[in-house]
């Protein structure tokens, strides 16, 4: 099964730092200092099948956007990963009795899979929303994207 990927090598220097993304690690901003900016969790939907289909010039292309999104987040991406298809993620449920009890594949019955996610930080959440508004699955069919602010846990 083709998949495909959030990006194959990025790096950039935006003045706060470089980003850099290997193949088998996901992006990070090395040396980065917390700050009090808030983070957001960017959620990237599809249609699996959409994905398997691809030619490898809309691949390449694919490739590109998400490359050209890490130019412009710059230091703003923590983190970010595609993942494996949903026919390999495990669902943990639990039974009257109390036992958790893993399930093949994921909770919801939907043509649309979680496929890849980016970790952001933004000042607000309109900035996050500027940020993943370039995502090239907003504009595929049966794709979006969900941005969710994560919850801060200072000491």
């Amino acid at each position: 099964m083709v998949r495909p990927e959030i990006s194959s090598e990025v790096s950039v220097d935006s003045g706060g730092g470089s980003l850099v993304e290997k193949a088998d690690g996901p992006l990070e901003a090395p040396g980065r200092m917390d700050t009090d900016m808030a983070k957001y969790l960017v959620l990237i939907y599809g249609d699996e099948q959409e994905w398997d289909s691809a030619s490898p010039a809309e691949l390449t292309a694919k490739h590109a956007a998400h490359g050209a999104f890490a130019a412009a987040a710059g230091p703003a991406i923590l983190g970010g990963e595609q993942l494996q298809a949903a026919s390999t993620a495990t669902t943990l449920r639990t039974l009257s009795d109390g036992r958790a009890v893993p399930t093949d594949g994921p909770f919801p019955e939907s043509k649309e899979v979680l496929g890849g996610y980016y970790v952001l930080e933004a000042p607000d959440l309109d900035a996050a929303v500027a940020l993943a508004g370039m995502l090239p699955e907003i504009a595929e069919s049966g794709g979006g994207v969900e941005i969710r602010p994560i919850v801060s846990r200072k000491s």
